[in-house]
This record gives C-alpha cells, structure tokens and sequence, in this order.
C-alpha cells in the first residue's frame, strides 16, 4: 500500500465509507510514465568539396559539429526522426590565413518502437560527438563523425489525489518536475 491508499485506509477506518463521499478534496495531476529509454548512434560522413573562393588546403586544425533536429515523429510501431549536421572545418590555407569552410548533411533516423500509442510523448536530444578530418586532395577534404539521439517516449496518466481531509491529517505541497 503506498501513502494515499495508507491515509485513505486510515480515513475510511476512523469514519463509515458512506461519509467519507464530501468531506475529502482531492485533485488530479498528470503523471509522466517513461516507455522507452534508448540511445542511437548515427553516422555522418561527407565529402567537403571547397568553392573557388576557398584557398587550398594546407594543414587542417579541427571539425567543429552542429546537430538539429527538424522533426520527430511517433507511430505505433516506429519513432522517424530527421534532422541535420552542419559540419565547420576549420583550416590553413596556401596564404598561411585560417579559413573555415561549412556544409550540412541531412539524415534520417527510423527506431523501432513496440507498444506505443500515437498519444505518447516523443522526446529527441541530438548530441554532437567528435568528428575527424582528413585531406584528400587540397580542394578537398573527407569528414567523418557521429550523433548520438536520445529517445524518449513517455506517456501521461491522470492520477487523483487527496489533498485534504476533514481531520486535518493531510498535507500537500504543489511542485513540478519537468524530466
């Protein structure tokens, strides 16, 4: 028995159970379950091709990574998520200035989901992980990397409280909880 059901035991133990209809206030909160929990990785790998107005390639100093997430949709048997990478390589030129060059690489993601409900709540975090580099020629460069999603489904209950009782016996403090 968990502590509602304790207080409400001890309540219609004290009174009959037929006067305990109207003295009891009680109020409904939405509860957040979690179905599902899962990580996936997604692989990003591309070509970087430099325009004309780009120098060549002499020494490469790093990748920096940007992930978004455009949309995220849940189905009964499937979350899709589709988002992008916009991947920055940052560069020394034939001048010896720093440059950096940028391009986006969409993507597509499909998890298998079992029993879920197209009222559930899909929550995607997209996490940028480290991301390399090399030269293949001086006007061009391969980039290889990853993002992590992390998938949440979770689904809202509507649950009734006690908030109060005749005797005076129960306390309640409001607060939310967002997670």
């Amino acid at each position: 028995m968990n502590i509602v059901e304790c207080a409400l035991h001890a309540i219609i133990s004290k009174k009959g159970a037929g006067e305990m209809d109207n003295e009891m206030t009680t109020e409904k909160v939405l509860l957040k379950k979690e179905k599902l929990s899962v990580n996936a990785e997604q692989l990003i790998e591309t070509d970087l091709n430099l325009a004309d107005y780009y120098g060549d390639i002499v020494k490469i100093l790093g990748v920096n990574t940007c992930a978004n997430i455009h949309s995220a949709t849940l189905t009964a048997d499937k979350a899709v998520i589709e988002g992008s990478v916009t991947l920055r390589m940052i560069y020394i030129d034939s001048e010896e200035k720093t440059e950096a060059a940028d391009c986006t690489v969409p993507f597509s993601r499909s998890i298998d989901i079992k029993n879920a409900d197209t009222n559930d709540n899909l929550t995607v975090e997209c996490i940028s992980e480290q991301a390399t580099c090399r030269a293949l020629n001086p006007r061009r460069a391969e980039i290889r990397g990853s993002v992590t999603l992390h998938i949440c489904v979770s689904a809202t209950d509507e649950c009734e409280f006690i908030t109060d009782t005749p005797e005076g016996f129960c306390h309640s403090r409001k607060s939310t909880h967002d997670g």
